[in-house]
């Protein structure tokens, strides 16, 4: 696959992850930042210890995998009060969601066939599937909220970032704090109007 330019309207932020510093004020609303929120880029992609030895074919049987260790890198972005929350019990909240959402497919599913077997036999339409619309289409708007970012994560874009994680890219939806997040890593960040994804 070809790599691809994609060249942004306002300048987006190209810093070094390891000296990233934010502006104490808030990213949204621009209030003095009071507490700070962590905010995960990678939450789960995995490498291993040695990726040159990811697995290692076995003659006599299954092979054997390296033991692996989360690559993972957090941003501590500082906030006002009223925008910090945490999201402790949001993982937990999601997969509910997605476990509600699979239940309410397939009661979905079982309603349409319930519709079928009554067209074919020329009956009349069945409230089951009325109501099995009606649960999917819930489920599915509940899942919309949870899994939507938060006002920090959409004030705070997460563009992209190298192979190693030394680089980073941030889109800001306020230029103000993308100034004064120049003003904090002049040595380190830089203002890029295109990115190259491969």
């Amino acid at each position: 696959m070809s790599p691809q330019r994609i060249v942004f309207d306002e300048p987006i932020v190209r810093a070094e992850t390891e000296k990233l510093k934010f502006p104490r004020i808030c990213p949204v609303c621009g209030d003095p930042a009071e507490d700070i929120m962590p905010l995960t880029v990678i939450p789960n992609q995995y490498k291993s210890l040695r990726p040159s030895m990811d697995y290692v074919p076995s003659f006599y049987g299954r092979g054997q995998n390296n033991p692996i260790i989360p690559v993972k890198k957090t941003l501590y972005i500082p906030v006002c009060e009223y925008h910090h929350y945490t999201d402790e019990g949001a993982g937990q909240y999601r997969s509910y969601c997605i476990v509600f959402d699979g239940l309410a497919l397939v009661y979905l599913i079982l309603a349409l066939l319930t519709f079928g077997n009554q067209f074919w036999s020329a009956g009349r339409l069945s409230p089951w599937l009325l109501l099995g619309v009606g649960v999917f289409g819930t489920f599915l708007a509940i899942t919309f909220v949870l899994f939507r970012p938060g006002p920090v994560e959409a004030a705070v874009k997460i563009i992209g970032f190298d192979g190693g994680l030394h680089h980073i890219w941030l889109q800001f939806r306020e230029s103000r704090y993308r100034d004064e997040f120049m003003k904090e890593n002049a040595m380190t960040a830089e203002l890029v109007k295109w990115i190259q994804r491969a």
